[in-house]
Formats: C-alpha cells, structure tokens, sequence
C-alpha cells in the first residue's frame, strides 16, 4: 500500500477498489502539486510516474486558489490530455478577468469624473428637430452630426443627450466600417460614431436611417463573419471635426442625401 513519507496514513474509509485507488492517488499528487506557500512533501509514489494525473485535479486546485495560474498551465501539459482544451480554458478565463478589471476601473473613473461634468448647454436645432424623431412613429429618421474644432466637447454633449449607460460610443477615425457588435438593443438607446466621413455614412446608408428591418454588416465574400443589427428608434449621433470639408469633395448626388438624411450643426463654442 502506498503511504506519505513523514505523515499519517491516508486510507479512504469510504472508497473501495478503483475509487480508493483514486483516492490515494489523487491525494499523494495534492501533496506533490507545487502549491501556493507549500511545505513540500515527498510521497513514496511519484505523480506521472506511479500514477496518471486527472486535469480535474488541476482545475479543482486552481479553482480553490491553491495553485497560480502558471503553475496550472504547467500541470495540464504534464497530464498529456485535452491539454489544448485546458489551457484555452485558463486564456479564455485570463481574458475575462482581465475585463472585468478593466470594467471596474473605468467605473471609477467615470465616478470621479461624474464632479467635473457640467450640464450641456441647449441646442434649439437638437430640441425642436432631432430628439422630438424619438417620440413618434417613423419610418426613418435623420441622424444627427455635430462638426466644428476639436476641445469643443463635442462628444461629451452626445453621449449626455441619452445618457452614458444608453450610448455606445465607437471611434471611427480612418473607418470605413462601424463594428457594431458590442450593440445591445436592448440597452443602448444611441450610438454615437466619434470622427466618423462622409464615405462612412454612404457605404452604410440603411444604417443610419434607422429601418423597423434588421441590417446585416461585415459583408465578405463568403460572409463567414457578417452580423446583423436591430437599429429601429436607436439615435445615430456622429462627431467630426471636418464634416463640412469632407462634404464637399462628394459628388453632388451623394451631397444632397447627406443634406437631406441630417441634421448638421456647426459648433464655434463649448457645449
């Protein structure tokens, strides 16, 4: 029978026959495992060599913090199975540690931000023309572009138009193509397309008329990653310092539905 060398006897009480061969096996490796501020033991049967070890017994012990991630890494590679599963279970398992650490520094960021904010100044074209869209019924509805010199706060002011939680801000500088895919209709109530063109709006026309019908993006040939977007009543908000500009190097067809699909404010002062 196997036994620890220096510590008392582990004989499964309960355990017969396999079980208890499990048993003894899976406690001599807990004392062999590199753990966290171990005393290390040794066992008269060898882990990986008198016995094979279970990538459970890796995860049980990483699960209840015994050992680092690191060293589970190193475990599951020795245990020689689903080694490739594991381990994208410990990265997947970093990633979303690492986003929520990330998420709870940005609240607090924001909380400490939030004495700094003030109340934005009013828009009368913002009052009477945009924001009143989202009390009725409409087919479509123009978006919103808000152009002038930067440091005006021009993005700050429309992110607060529906509020901060209910705004997905995307940056598209040099873009062609929003990635929408951190959309939520059920939560955002606008989306605002930070130093988005002109070329921008026209690739995705549909979009930011805001259709009752869901639109597909990320064409590809094969469409392997394309995705769809419910965007029905959702306010499409675009910041720019260089609207105007970009306006008119359009052709004078692609002029007239940027024209005629906005609401355009020049902005020459803090909002």
């Amino acid at each position: 029978m196997s036994s620890f060398v220096g510590h008392m006897s582990v004989d499964c009480a309960q355990a017969r026959g396999r079980s208890c061969r499990k048993a003894w096996d899976q406690g001599h490796y807990y004392l062999q495992c590199p753990k966290i501020g171990a005393i290390y033991m040794t066992t008269t049967a060898a882990c990986y060599t008198c016995f094979g070890v279970s990538p459970e017994w890796v995860t049980s012990l990483w699960q209840s913090c015994k050992i680092t991630k690191e060293t589970a890494e190193k475990e599951y590679v020795k245990c020689k199975k689903h080694v490739r599963a594991y381990l994208e279970n410990v990265k997947f398992h970093t990633q979303c540690v690492r986003a929520d650490a990330v998420a709870e520094r940005q609240a607090a960021a924001l909380r400490d931000l939030q004495p700094l904010m003030r109340d934005p100044i009013r828009i009368q074209q913002v009052e009477s023309d945009f924001l009143p869209q989202f009390r009725r019924p409409m087919f479509r509805r123009k978006f919103l572009v808000l152009t002038g010199p930067t440091r005006l706060g021009k993005t700050i002011y429309g992110r607060g138009l529906f509020g901060h939680d209910a705004t997905l801000e995307l940056n598209c500088s040099g873009v062609l193509h929003p990635d929408l895919r951190e959309y939520d209709p059920l939560r955002h109530k606008a989306i605002l397309f930070d130093e988005a063109c002109c070329q921008m709006v026209l690739a995705h026309r549909k979009l930011f008329q805001g259709p009752v019908e869901e639109v597909s993006l990320a064409h590809s040939s094969t469409n392997m990653y394309s995705y769809s977007v419910f965007v029905y009543g959702v306010a499409m908000l675009i910041t720019s310092n260089s609207w105007r500009t970009e306006l008119q190097d359009c052709s004078p067809e692609d002029q007239e539905w940027l024209r005629g699909n906005s609401i355009c404010i020049d902005c020459d002062v803090p909002l």
